[in-house]
Order: structure tokens, then sequence, then C-alpha cells
């Protein structure tokens, strides 16, 4: 049947089949119905008619959840600009249009186009709806991603320290949305070498998280893992110690050896016991990343070559010192001037973090460099 063909109730039974699809999470199923109606109302209706553009913005949606970015950018675009001339820039279903193709874009890695949107969004949000609605504050957060992953940090932690506050005001301080808020916050610090403070709120982040969701959920864990990297940053190697050596235990039982989050805890563990000029373990725990990431990444992997660096320069380390085994009891503070300077290894510039995965949004988990 030609979709001019379709009569308006028929176009209705498909449209809320697709819904019911939807919402049991069967994105595959309802992603053609969504499109056939869609196509059938703009024939029989017109472009710009509500059921259209209603039908438009779900299809949108559901592309977005089955990671079908480019598309859902094109539906959730136009019914973004259709819902905009029909029903005004600043009405809600607009501003969900535009908040969803904001989500398409960040998925994308359009980070400009996402932050504007996001920023647009929540706006007119607080015009409407008030500053401290959870709209506006869910588009404030992810407008404050969208810079962190622009490397925008300090315009990140003006935008994610206001959201933070107005969610602790309305959910409370141990709200999942609140933590998470908190967690991204304490990136924006982070990256702009505010340790202290970001040390602080790494510790929030993970005391709620271990009241909220266990010791050893990988959410907590990862708390747990920055803000070890946090105090290793600020010199105090013991503490950043205790707290890698936890997080790589926890995450060696709730994820594995092999996952990716628990190697980069062992991989910092190493870096930190180095720092305290444990040598030998530090070794240990490098040549036994080295020799995971070589099986899982290959030879010649970034992450696998800078596992190699550091047991290069500790073999080297040995040869200054005049070692031909083990390091025995030697510390960094045994060392001469000259040969601290000789062997020191600069650590690799920090890479961009990208965001962790939460209820409500499309996020890569766990990679942290």
């Amino acid at each position: 049947m030609a979709y001019d063909q379709f009569s308006e109730s028929a176009l209705w039974d498909l449209y809320r089949e697709a819904e019911r699809l939807y919402k049991e999470g069967d994105y595959g199923a309802a992603e053609p119905l969504f499109r056939r109606t869609a196509q059938g109302r703009e024939a029989l209706l017109g472009t710009d008619h509500p059921d259209t553009l209603w039908s438009k913005f779900h299809l949108g949606r559901t592309l977005q959840f089955l990671e079908r970015y480019s598309e859902a950018a094109k539906f959730l675009r136009e019914s973004a600009e259709g819902r905009q001339r029909t029903l005004g820039e600043r009405h809600s279903d607009t501003l969900w249009s535009k908040y969803w193709l904001a989500e398409a874009a960040f998925s994308q890695e359009n980070y400009s186009e996402a932050e504007r949107l996001y920023r647009e969004t929540a706006e007119a949000r607080a015009r409407s709806l008030g500053a401290e609605n959870p709209d506006t504050l869910w588009s404030q957060y992810h407008q404050g991603q969208a810079l962190l992953h622009m490397r925008r940090d300090a315009e990140a932690e003006t935008v994610l320290r206001r959201s933070l506050q107005g969610r602790e005001k309305v959910f409370g301080a141990g709200h999942s949305h609140t933590l998470w808020n908190r967690y991204w916050l304490a990136e924006a610090l982070f990256n702009q070498g505010k340790y202290a403070e970001a040390e602080d709120l790494y510790r929030q982040t993970a005391q709620g998280r271990a009241s909220l969701l266990g010791d050893n959920h990988p959410d907590t864990l990862w708390s747990r893992y920055w803000l070890g990297r946090a105090l290793k940053y600020q010199g105090r190697y013991d503490a950043a110690a205790e707290e890698l050596r936890a997080t790589f235990e926890g995450q060696e039982k709730a994820l594995g050896l092999d996952h990716p989050a628990t190697l980069w805890s062992k991989y910092w563990l190493a870096e930190t016991l180095y720092n305290q000029g444990n040598f030998g373990k530090a070794e240990t725990l490098f040549r036994q990343t080295l020799v995971t990431r070589e099986r899982l990444l290959g030879r010649e992997h970034s992450d696998t070559l800078l596992c190699k660096n550091w047991v290069d320069q500790l073999e080297l380390l040995k040869t200054i010192l005049g070692w031909a085994g083990n390091y025995g009891q030697a510390r960094i503070g045994s060392l001469t001037k000259d040969t601290r300077a000789s062997a020191r290894v600069v650590e690799p510039e920090m890479g961009h973090r990208t965001g962790a995965n939460e209820v409500g949004t499309i996020r890569t988990s766990y990679l942290p460099t």
C-alpha cells in the first residue's frame, strides 16, 4: 500500500505498536514502524504536522539507541526545525528535539555542535522552567561534558559547578545524578591541575557510590581510581598507592585481570611504586601489564609501548646503578642527584578521557586515557 493510501487511524495503530516496542527496548523492531509512520504521516498530513514531527522525533531517538547516529541526527534535526517553525523555539517539544539532536552530535564526536545545542536548550529551559528544573540541570550537565571533550576545562568547571549545586538541592547529595555531576566536575578540576579540589570531589563521589552501589561496584572503584591519581599528582604517594592497590584488587574481582580499567589501575600503581622508590615491585607490575597488553592490544599499540618504555627505563636504571639483578632494598633516596636525573622517566601526557556510561545517556565506559 502506498503511504498516501494509509488512513490516519491505520497510522495511529502503527505508531502505537512502534511505541510499545520502543518502551520494551526492542528498538530494532520499533525503527521500521516509526519510519513507516513518519513517511505515511508526511504524505497524508504534511511535513510540519505535529503527528509527523512526533514520528520523526521518535524515529530519531530509536536510531540513536541503535547507534545509527548520522541517521538519528537527520530526523531529529527535521523534527527540531519543524517544531521551531510551528511551536516556537521555547516550546518543550522543540527543546526535547534539540536536546536529542545534541545527543546525536555528541555521539558522533561533534562536540562543538553538541555544546551549542545543550547550551541553547539549558538557557531556554531555565527561562521557561526555572534554573533548578531537572531538565534544565540535565542540559547544563551535558553541556559541561561537551566542554570537557573540547578541553575547555575552565568553562566546563563553571557549568558543572552550577549544575552540581542545582542537583544537590533538587535530588540530594547521594543521588546518582548528583554523584555523576560531582565526578565530572572533579574531572574538569583534575584536567586543570587543581588536584587537591579534585581529590576532595573524587573522595566524596567514591564514598557516595559505595553507600549507593557497594564497595566493589565498577563506578565506586572508578572514583577510587581517580582519587588515587589525584593523590599521586600531589606527591602523596603512600596514600595514592593505598587507593590504587585497593582499586586494582577490587577491579580484578569485579571485572577481571584483562579489563582495561583493571590494567590502568595496575599501571598507575606501578608508577606510584616507582615514585616511592619501590623499583622492584614497580617493574614486576609494569612487566605483567606489558605482557597482557601485548596479548590483548598488540606490540605496537600506544598503551603497550607505554609499558615497554617503563620496563626499558628500569633496565637502564639497573645499568646506571651497576646492578646485574634485583633492586634489593635500594630506594630512590639512596640515589645521587645526578643518577636520579639520568634515570628519570617522564610521565606520559594525559590523554582525553571519554565519558562514563549512565542512565539516560549514551557514553563510552571506563577508558581512562
